[in-house]
């Protein structure tokens, strides 16, 4: 770690409050973690859409409910991940989509402007980390729409 006191990591160490501006390090690693998610959001929401759209899912009635809400979720995940693409492709930063796999970990690669940096975590925080995603674009987006 950088023990520079610009660095918010260090910052909070020492009780200090972080700095205003971000570092584009910080900003590339929280844009690679939100592609991740996003990512992995989208193959879930794609793997659920083609089985309810495949009537491969028993027992649900009405199921054009939830591939309504499936698709919605799709489109609104698809216009935050182009934006999300601009950002990166802004300051060239790639993320690698294929992981590599541990019991314990997982671990995705990122450049940013050619230089090899790693972000990944244990595989419940991942999946807890796309479970809220999920729930945003499923649940908290369809919330603030009204019925009447």
């Amino acid at each position: 770690m950088n023990m520079d006191l610009s660095n918010n990591q260090v910052r909070a160490l020492f009780g200090l409050a972080p700095t205003a501006r971000e570092t584009i390090s910080e900003k590339a690693e929280k844009a690679a973690q939100a592609y991740i998610r996003l990512h992995y959001a989208r193959i879930i929401l794609t793997r659920e859409l083609v089985r309810f759209q495949g009537k491969q899912v028993a027992g649900i009635k009405y199921p054009s409910i939830y591939i309504n809400i499936i698709q919605r979720a799709l489109a609104r995940l698809s216009i935050d991940m182009r934006k999300l693409k601009d950002f990166m492709q802004k300051h060239a930063i790639h993320v690698s989509e294929k992981a590599s796999l541990s019991p314990h970990y997982i671990e995705h690669l990122y450049w940013v402007k050619g230089v090899k940096y790693s972000v990944g975590g244990a595989p419940f925080v991942l999946s807890r980390n796309v479970e809220k995603t999920l729930r945003y674009y499923m649940v908290e987006l369809n919330d603030h729409q009204s019925y009447i």
